[in-house]
């Protein structure tokens, strides 16, 4: 039996979402934008669906998530292709989503 090592209760849902990537160069910020799908949710992460591979460890934001207007910075902690796209785990920096 697989061990689940979630420290909080998810929600199965299917929500579209805007998420992006900042790449840093010297003083420059530039952000991708990318669509997804949050298929499940909880207090401390999201699981989601996406078009576009990303990197274990890599930060993402989230936008339009929680209670708050500000994005929602959040790690991939893991990823797997997935019907022609891309399935992930992201862990959210801070617990208050």
């Amino acid at each position: 039996m697989e061990h689940d090592q979630r420290q909080h209760t998810r929600v199965d849902l299917s929500l579209e979402t805007i998420y992006y990537a900042e790449d840093v160069i010297g003083d420059e910020r530039d952000r991708m934008h990318y669509f997804g799908t949050i298929t499940n949710m909880s207090k401390g992460g999201v699981g989601m669906v996406v078009g576009s591979p990303h990197e274990v460890n890599e930060e993402l934001w989230l936008e339009g998530i929680g209670q708050s207007p500000m994005p929602l910075a959040g790690l991939v902690r893991w990823i797997r292709s997935y019907q022609g796209k891309y399935e992930m785990g992201l862990q959210f920096r801070s617990a208050d989503a």
